[in-house]
């Protein structure tokens, strides 16, 4: 099963992604962890244009990140497993990308969870971040950067899948456990559908 965590930025999608990962023992494919690690590796080839882009808090290229991703999924294709993702579709032009990535490898987006953030919740949690990690990219500036760029991007990519039928919504205002059920319960439910 392939399934994509979205959300706003600091709604946890990683985290939950994770731990959707371990309960289901599939590769979790974080964009935003792949994307850091070249952030943080000054030798790679696209270190210098990634950090540019990353700490002004725009997105990262489409063909970047579908360079990135292409090389985790298959990697995880050719183990014949699904993958949990999460960090993309950020816009709708990487819903086509990751369209055809996954089709690539005959396979298919099955499930798209939206973990639903207040944006006031978001920029609470991304400024908690900002202290405790000191990212560059976690400027108050980046952050209102960000989330009014998820309001206009992001949005509506969640309009795409509701379209497909594939698209579930749980609440991501409490606390890590209590979201993390409720995705459980929306993935069994769905399993159970197409048993």
């Amino acid at each position: 099963m392939n399934i994509v965590i979205l959300g706003p930025q600091g709604s946890g999608k990683t985290t939950q992604a994770k731990i959707l990962a371990q309960y289901l023992n599939l590769p979790h494919i974080s964009t935003g962890k792949l994307i850091k690690s070249i952030v943080d590796n000054p030798n790679h080839p696209l270190h210098d244009k990634i950090t540019k882009q990353y700490s002004s808090g725009n997105l990262v290229d489409d063909t970047i990140v579908n360079s990135i991703l292409s090389e985790a999924v298959g990697e995880a294709s050719k183990n014949g497993m699904g993958v949990i993702l999460d960090g993309t579709p950020r816009k709708h032009a990487q819903v086509r990308l990751l369209d055809d990535l996954f089709h690539k490898f005959n396979k298919k987006i099955d499930l798209v969870v939206f973990i639903n953030t207040s944006m006031k919740e978001s920029r609470k949690r991304l400024l908690k971040r900002a202290e405790i990690e000191h990212r560059p990219d976690d400027t108050p500036e980046a952050i209102d950067r960000r989330l009014k760029l998820y309001v206009k991007e992001t949005i509506p990519v969640l309009g795409e899948y509701k379209n497909r039928g594939i698209l579930k919504k749980v609440d991501g205002n409490p606390d890590v456990e209590a979201v993390s059920n409720a995705i459980r319960d929306v993935v069994e439910s769905f399993e159970n559908t197409f048993r």
